[in-house]
């Protein structure tokens, strides 16, 4: 498109045939360019950043889950670096009950807890709790706005966490758009797929931004979709849940448990026990490992042991030997460092695996390995 502003437009266009991109319309639009000159510097001096799908800071999982149909254009206020957090979207109702309202706000700060990040449509209700569970936790949040960015950037109630890092206002919208229900429905994609996981804390059957955006989101299979039990009924969520969602567990206790590994990526464990027990008695150990048989936690610890017994490694160098997101090796690593089982040194940074079940299984794991070859 560069090449537009540097020959001749006419010549360019030579041969060109679009029933919508008329070589008149091409004109006016370059026509505009000084006005988009100084929009552009108005939106700066408010900290508005434009990001096209050219970009290297383009969000990857957008290319990737909705190809050319995603936004060319983005426009955002905040760290660009937010854009790489693995986000857990929290989405519900404007009208949400006090329960409701109060139930976003517990996954807002557990999201915040584990590591992970709130993506957020930024409506009142749900939306907003939740994004104030997470930050009130210290936690990060990517909101999706549908229009007035120029609006919510300058806003007071926005200013403190933008300035600390902690908030990234987006919109694929014209900064100073007005509301208008089409770029609402349209924005649920983006906060879907900037979303490693989803939870519909509440929704109207048939009706609504919410269920629009959750039910596109199933026929589609962008991301898991976990619904929260709710007694009211006009609630949509059962039949979100007929229509291939799933109940949110309750207590929620692990955000990591809701987002679906890759069917290869999964271990294959045999079923009853785990590796550990096959190969070792455990009753021989001082050490045995608390957490459940099986579970992807005892898996990481094992391999952990695998690749770290001769030496400890770094936080990236595990996460690449493992091939884990950055917010799984970071949560697995500081819940082994709480539990014992997982030693941390310093300058520089490093990790090494010390139970002694799986420092043995692992031992054994090599041994057998190198007499096999």
């Amino acid at each position: 498109p560069e090449d537009l502003l540097r020959g001749s437009p006419t010549s360019l266009l030579q041969g060109f045939r679009d029933e919508t991109v008329t070589h008149n319309r091409v004109q006016r639009l370059l026509d505009q360019g000084l006005a988009l000159g100084l929009a552009r510097e108005k939106w700066q001096r408010a900290g508005i950043w434009v990001l096209t799908r050219s970009d290297s800071d383009y969000p990857q999982p957008l290319k990737k889950r909705f190809g050319i149909h995603t936004a060319p254009v983005f426009f955002g206020c905040g760290s660009k670096s937010l854009l790489n957090f693995d986000g857990i979207a929290v989405i519900g109702s404007r009208e949400a009950s006090s329960k409701a309202c109060e139930k976003a706000y517990q996954y807002g700060n557990l999201v915040a807890d584990q590591g992970f990040s709130i993506v957020s449509g930024g409506a009142r209700g749900i939306d907003t709790r939740a994004a104030i569970g997470a930050l009130d936790k210290a936690g990060t949040v990517t909101v999706v706005l549908p229009n007035g960015l120029f609006r919510a950037c300058t806003s007071k109630k926005y200013r403190e966490h933008l300035m600390a890092n902690k908030l990234l206002l987006l919109s694929p919208n014209h900064p100073e758009s007005t509301f208008n229900v089409g770029y609402a429905m349209a924005r649920n994609r983006y906060i879907y797929g900037l979303s490693k996981a989803a939870i519909v804390v509440c929704s109207t059957r048939n009706s609504g931004g919410t269920w629009n955006g959750a039910v596109e989101n199933l026929e589609n299979n962008w991301v898991p979709l976990w619904v929260s039990s709710h007694s009211s009924p006009m609630s949509g969520n059962q039949s979100l849940v007929s229509r291939g969602g799933r109940w949110l567990p309750d207590p929620l206790l692990s955000i990591e448990c809701l987002i679906e590994p890759k069917k290869e990526d999964q271990p294959q464990l045999d079923v009853g026990q785990s590796r550990s027990d096959a190969l070792i008695s455990a009753e021989s150990l001082s050490v045995i490992p608390t957490q459940s048989k099986g579970s992807f936690y005892v898996f990481f610890l094992e391999e952990l042991a695998r690749i770290s017994i001769s030496k400890p490694l770094s936080k990236d160098d595990i996460k690449t030997e493992l091939d884990l997101t950055r917010s799984q090796t970071e949560f697995w690593l500081k819940k082994g460092v709480e539990n014992g089982e997982v030693r941390k040194f310093s300058r520089p940074v490093r990790y090494q695996a010390i139970n002694d079940l799986f420092a043995a299984n692992a031992a054994l794991q090599n041994f057998e390995s190198e007499t096999e070859s």
